[in-house]
């Protein structure tokens, strides 16, 4: 979790517009909030029907799965292939 927080933080300033940026953050806080206390109570009310361990279980298994939830997207190769020749000319802009 500590790496998803300013990776989505970023990825959602760089894809909102400037003037909504107040509305994208308040809304964004808002909601966190109120899905922590509404999955807490939730947990609290798994844990007294069925148990303890059996809420821990289903809470890690949700965990688990959660990143199957995230959209898929085409993969890209990230590198230029590289030339196996060192060009030291091309390293030299000329204009």
């Amino acid at each position: 979790m500590s790496l998803c927080s300013p990776v989505l933080a970023t990825y959602r300033l760089e894809h909102t517009p400037r003037d909504r940026l107040a509305r994208t953050l308040s809304a964004w806080s808002i909601s966190s909030g109120a899905s922590i206390a509404i999955f807490s109570a939730l947990g609290g009310l798994l844990a007294d029907a069925t148990g303890p361990r059996t809420a821990l279980a289903v809470a890690g298994l949700l965990i688990l799965v959660s990143p199957l939830l995230l959209p898929s997207r085409p993969a890209v190769d990230p590198l230029p292939a590289r030339s196996s020749v060192f060009d030291a000319e091309s390293l030299i802009r000329t204009e």
